[in-house]
This record gives structure tokens, sequence and C-alpha cells, in this order.
């Protein structure tokens, strides 16, 4: 993926901060892993929490990010 680590809110480069923040694939991620938690289903899953519940649920929402960028190169 070419894009995965380029950021995801690049500035113009007129900035004091030359920060260039979460990447895209970070970003992603994140929103994936907010939607996971947010369905019904998750809470399920997560009811008695504990690691291995938690940790698939993150690589799930890493994997939706990185099919999002393989579509995004087409």
């Amino acid at each position: 993926m070419n894009n995965t680590n380029e950021p995801a809110f690049p500035n113009d480069g007129n900035h004091q901060f030359s920060d260039k923040g979460i990447t895209k694939r970070e970003y992603f991620a994140a929103r994936a892993m907010q939607g996971l938690l947010a369905s019904p289903y998750c809470h399920d899953l997560t009811n008695n929490i504990n690691l291995p519940d938690l940790s698939m649920i993150a690589e799930q929402a890493v994997a939706y990010a990185d099919a999002l960028l393989k579509a995004l190169e087409s």
C-alpha cells in the first residue's frame, strides 16, 4: 500500500508545526474501531472484557483500514 503512512491531515507547510500527526492507516483503523465498538455484537463480545476479545476487535479494525487503503489505490 503506497499511501499507508501518508498523513491523514497534511498541512500546506505554512503552519508553525511540522508534525504530521497520525497516518491514514491509523485514522482509518480508529474510525473502524469506533464503528465496531458501537455495534451491539461487540458489546456481547466484551461483556466479560478480556484481552483476546479486545485484541480481536483491534485486529479487525486494522484489517478494515488496510482493505480501505487498498481499495483507494485502484
